[in-house]
C-alpha cells in the first residue's frame, strides 16, 4: 500500500483547477447598454412613428376586407313613385302614368312618352335649367319611375314640341289601344306600343301593333281618343 506523498512547495503554489465555466445570466443594465449602443436611445418620436405605421396597416387591411364583401347592387336615388300593378295601356294604367310623371318631374309637360309594353315606358323632358339637354326617365315593374343618369345627356332642341299629359283622356285612349290590332289589320299582335308626342301636327297618340309574322300596323289619334287615322308613321 503506497503512502501518501507529502505536498511540496511546488504543489502549494500551483494553481488549482476549478469546475467547468458556467456563464451567468446577463444583467439588465448590460442589456440596456447593449441596446443603446446598437439601436440608439429610445425616443417618443420613434414610438409615435411605430404606432402610426400600425394604424395605417390596420386601416388598409380593413379596407381590403370590406371590398371583398358583396353589399348588392348600388342604385342611383330615384323619385319615390309607385310601380304599376296594371297594364299601362289601360285606363287605370294611363291614369297612374300621368300621376307618377307629375310626381317625378314636378310637371305634366313632356317631350314624349313611349310605352313599350304592359309595364315599361320611357319619359323624356327638358333637363331643369338646361333646355338644350334631355332628361330621360325609365319606368319598369321593379324600380318604378327613375332618372337615367348619363355622363353625356342627349342634346335637345330648345324649340322642341311638347305635350301636356293633362290633356290625355285615359278612358278613350285606352279604348283606341284595345281596338288597334283589329283596326290596323294585325289581329294577333304580339306587341302593342304607344307613343305620346307632337310629331309636327299637334299632340297625338300613335299606336303600333307588331304581329308574330312580322306584320306592322299603325294608327294615330288625338289625346282625347278621337280623329283616328290608320297608316300614319311617327
Amino acid at each position: 500500500m503506497p503512502f501518501p506523498r507529502a505536498r511540496t512547495r511546488a504543489d502549494r503554489t500551483a494553481p488549482r483547477v476549478g469546475p467547468p465555466f458556467l456563464p451567468s445570466a446577463p444583467d439588465r443594465r448590460e442589456i440596456a447598454e447593449y441596446r443603446r449602443r446598437r439601436y440608439g436611445p429610445a425616443s417618443w418620436l420613434g414610438r409615435l412613428i411605430s404606432l402610426a405605421v400600425i394604424l395605417v396597416v390596420g386601416r388598409v387591411w380593413l379596407h381590403v376586407q370590406a371590398q371583398q364583401i358583396d353589399f348588392g347592387p348600388v342604385r342611383d336615388p330615384a323619385p319615390a313613385v309607385s310601380a304599376p300593378a296594371t297594364d299601362l295601356r289601360t285606363e287605370e294604367g294611363l291614369t297612374r302614368l300621368v300621376d307618377d310623371v307629375r310626381r317625378a318631374t314636378g310637371s305634366t309637360v313632356v317631350d314624349r312618352v313611349a310605352v313599350y309594353g304592359a309595364d315599361r315606358i320611357t319619359v323624356q323632358t327638358a333637363d331643369p335649367g338646361r333646355p338644350t339637354r334631355t332628361r330621360t326617365y325609365v319606368w319598369d315593374s321593379d324600380d318604378g319611375l327613375g332618372v337615367v343618369t348619363t355622363d353625356r345627356p342627349l342634346a335637345r332642341d330648345p324649340a322642341q314640341r311638347t305635350v301636356d299629359l293633362n290633356d290625355l283622356a285615359p278612358g278613350p285612349v285606352a279604348e283606341v289601344v284595345a281596338r288597334a290590332p283589329g283596326t290596323v289589320g294585325v289581329p294577333a299582335a304580339e306587341t302593342t306600343r304607344l307613343l305620346v308626342a307632337d310629331l309636327g301636327s299637334g299632340p297625338a297618340v300613335v299606336v303600333t301593333c307588331i304581329g308574330r309574322d312580322g306584320r306592322i300596323g299603325e294608327l294615330e289619334a288625338r289625346l282625347d281618343g278621337g280623329g283616328v287615322v290608320v297608316g300614319v308613321s311617327p
